[in-house]
C-alpha cells in the first residue's frame, strides 16, 4: 500500500473540484481528493448517460468452448461497468488467470478464483446445474515493487503509485444470480453454464452479455402497419378477407405473412391513423415505406404530421406536415419501397414531445373501380442531438 497521511475523499459530500489556496502546504491527501473528484465526475457521468455492458452487435467477453474439463474460454474485448471503462486486451482461460494463485490474490487484496467442480451425479435424472459467469473490475495500486519504472533514476525515489484497473472472470456455481460485490469492486454477466450431471467438460453456453445503451447516435424507428381503417366496405370478390389478410410469401407454399389491408370499394376511401413514438429531441433525417397496391391507378397519399398539444401562440397551427406524398399504381399488383429525404424546415424536424404529438396520416383515393392497398412497413431515420444543439452523431 502507498503510504499516504489520510484519505479525504467522500463521494456522498458531491464535491467536484479542489482549489488551492495561496500560503500553505501542499498535501497529499488534497492532491489524491482532487484526481478522486475528477474520476468520480467521469462515473457518474457515464452511469447517466449509458447502461451497463459492452458495445452492442459485439463479440467483447464472448464465452466459449475449451478442450480442458471444468474450464472454458472468455473473448478479449472491452466493457462499461458503473461507468466504469475496463479493456481485457488478450483472450483469457477461466482456469489459468493470474487470481487463482492465492498468493497473487492475496498480494491484490481479492478473493482467489476457485477451480470449478463437476456436478455430481444422482439422483437419477436430475437436471443440470446451471452456474452464472461474471466479470468482477476492481482498481488496485501499483508500487515499484511491480513497476520499477516508478522509481525516478534522477532522485532514487518511489514518488508516487499508481492505480489500475483489473478484471477477473467469476462463476457462482448452482445460480443464476449475482452475488452481492464486495466494495470497490463492480460485477457483469457473461453467461450461463448449463452442467449435465457427472459431465466435466463443458459444452452448454448461453451467453447473457448486456449490450450498452444510449439514446445518442444514429437510429432508426420502425413500424407496422400503416392502415388503421376508419371505414371499410369491401368488394363482392373480396367480402371474405378479414382485415388481417394472411397471403403467400415467396419463399415457398403454405408460408404465410400477415399484412394488414385497408380494402376499398368504387367512390369509397379508406383513411387510417397511426402514433408515431419518436425519442425526444431526436433530428429526423428520412422516412422509408413500403407496400403494395392491387390495381393500376390505386392510390396510396401519406402525410408525415406534428399536431400540437398545446393551445399555440398566433403565429403558429394547431398541425404542420414534416412530409408526405401520394403513391399511384403504375401496373396490377405494384409494389412500392420509397426513401424520403426530410429537410423543409430543420427547426421542425427536432422532435419535441413536450410540445407535440407526431402521426402519420394515411388513406387511399376516392377512384373509379375497387382495389387493396397494403403497408407492410415504416421506418423514421433519425439522429439524437446533445444539449449543446449540435448532433452527436452525423451520417455519412
Amino acid at each position: 500500500m502507498g503510504n499516504f497521511s489520510r484519505n479525504t475523499f467522500d463521494p456522498v459530500k458531491n464535491y467536484v473540484g479542489v482549489r488551492l489556496q495561496q500560503g500553505v502546504p501542499v498535501l497529499d491527501a488534497d492532491w489524491n481528493e482532487l484526481n478522486d473528484v475528477a474520476r468520480q465526475e467521469l462515473y457518474d457521468t457515464f452511469s447517466l448517460t449509458f447502461t451497463d455492458g459492452i458495445q452492442p452487435g459485439g463479440f467483447d467477453f464472448e464465452v466459449g468452448f475449451s478442450e480442458q474439463p471444468n474450464d472454458f474460454k472468455v473473448l478479449a474485448g472491452a466493457a462499461l461497468i458503473q461507468g466504469r471503462a475496463v479493456r481485457v486486451h488478450k483472450n483469457l482461460r477461466y482456469s489459468t488467470q493470474p487470481w487463482t494463485d492465492p498468493r497473487r490474490a492475496a498480494r491484490d487484496g481479492v478473493a482467489v478464483i476457485p477451480p470449478l467442480t463437476t456436478p455430481p451425479g444422482p439422483p437419477e435424472g436430475a437436471p443440470p446445474r446451471i452456474d452464472i459467469v461474471y466479470l468482477d473490475v476492481w482498481d488496485r495500486e501499483v508500487g515499484s515493487d511491480e513497476d520499477a519504472s516508478l522509481i525516478n533514476p534522477a532522485i532514487g525515489v518511489e514518488t508516487c503509485v499508481r492505480l489500475k484497473r483489473e478484471a477477473a472472470v467469476r462463476v457462482a456455481e448452482g445460480t443464476t444470480t449475482l452475488p452481492a460485490a464486495p466494495a470497490g469492486h463492480a460485477f457483469l454477466p457473461l453467461a450461463l453454464l448449463r452442467r449435465p450431471r457427472n459431465q466435466a467438460l463443458i459444452t452448454n453456453f448461453e451467453n447473457i452479455r448486456p449490450f450498452f445503451h444510449s439514446p445518442q447516435g444514429m437510429g432508426v424507428v420502425s413500424f407496422f402497419p400503416g392502415f388503421l381503417p376508419i371505414h371499410s366496405s369491401p368488394l363482392a370478390t373480396e367480402a371474405a378477407l378479414p382485415e388481417w389478410r394472411l397471403t403467400i410469401s415467396p419463399t415457398g407454399p403454405n408460408q404465410a405473412i400477415p399484412k394488414f389491408r385497408a380494402v376499398k370499394r368504387q367512390n369509397e376511401a379508406c383513411s387510417g391513423i397511426l402514433p408515431l413514438s419518436l425519442p425526444h429531441r431526436a433530428r429526423l433525417r428520412s422516412f422509408s415505406i413500403s407496400g403494395d397496391i392491387s390495381a393500376v391507378g390505386g392510390v396510396v397519399q401519406w402525410s408525415l404530421m406534428r399536431f400540437s398539444h398545446q393551445v399555440p401562440t398566433a403565429a403558429e397551427t394547431f398541425f404542420d406536415i414534416l412530409a408526405e406524398d401520394v403513391i399511384q399504381a403504375q401496373r396490377l399488383g405494384h409494389v412500392f419501397s420509397t426513401n424520403y429525404g426530410l429537410s423543409p424546415d430543420e427547426s421542425k424536424l427536432i422532435v419535441d414531445n413536450s410540445r407535440y404529438h407526431y402521426v402519420l396520416l394515411t388513406h387511399t383515393g376516392m377512384i373509379t373501380g375497387g382495389y387493396t392497398a397494403s403497408i407492410h412497413g415504416i421506418s423514421i431515420f433519425y439522429e439524437y442531438y446533445g444539449l449543446a444543439g449540435q448532433p452527436t452523431h452525423e451520417h455519412d
